[in-house]
């Protein structure tokens, strides 16, 4: 009788180890839950104005699923539940955009955890807002410009014309939008920014041969990576 005591015991003490039982930290470990973020802004004309019925699209680029929202009266937006689950194997990647019919909208922020680039969908280039790596918090300021087709949105650079010939001429005038510090920034990809205008140049500026519109034009579309100094990975029509 006392060993089938003995017995019963040590099965009972085996059954509790394998079960993580007699509190000795062997237990399974519920897992973490995954971090979510709030992104959010406003919506204004070039008066200032605040712009409701925008609607305001995130687009996960990491599943290919969008989620949207539209702006309120005072032009205010917030889209909640945003993975910002950051690891080297997998960091979510959102681009934000504005729609409105008889609007063209222009992107602003002032968190350094995001961009402003242009992203292709489906051959379709929108300026959005980017954050390839999201901050475990709620970032704030991801905002946008609406413009009417009235509205002038392009302003020339000044020509430095700095001694003036006639009255009204460049240098007398002073017209137009004063370089920024450093205007062209090197890309190291073949590539060159204007600070200015928001173009992106050929840093080779000698690569194709004086030629008429049409034939510059279909170069300008066959240009791909590893053509004329390129290593930005584009493709040809891209």
């Amino acid at each position: 009788m006392v060993r089938i005591r003995l017995f019963l015991v040590v099965l009972a003490a085996s059954l509790l180890e394998g079960c993580g039982g007699g509190g000795g930290g062997g237990g399974s470990t519920a897992s973490q839950p995954v971090p979510k973020g709030t992104v959010s802004g406003t919506v204004v004309d070039k008066s200032g104005t605040p712009l409701a019925g925008v609607t305001i699209s995130v687009f996960y680029h990491n599943d290919h699923t969008t989620v949207t929202t539209t702006t309120d009266a005072a032009g205010g937006y917030s889209v909640t539940g945003l993975d910002t689950t950051n690891t080297s194997i997998d960091k979510p990647n959102y681009q934000i955009y504005a729609e409105k019919n008889g609007f063209g909208f222009y992107p602003s922020i002032n968190d350094v955890a995001g961009s402003i680039t242009k992203f292709d969908f489906n051959g379709l280039y929108r300026t959005v807002i980017q954050f390839v790596s999201p901050p475990a918090r709620n970032v704030t300021g991801n905002s946008f410009t609406a413009y009417r087709p009235g509205d002038k949105v392009a302003s020339l650079p000044r020509t430095g014309q700095a001694i003036s010939y006639a009255n009204g001429d460049d240098a007398a005038v002073r017209k137009g939008v004063a370089w920024p510090s450093t205007r062209f920034t090197d890309n190291s990809n073949g590539t060159v920014s204007d600070q200015l205008t928001g173009l992106v140049w050929l840093k080779n500026a000698g690569c194709f041969s004086p030629s008429d519109w049409a034939t510059a034009l279909t170069a300008a579309n066959q240009l791909a990576s590893g053509a004329c100094g390129l290593s930005d990975g584009s493709s040809a029509g891209q």
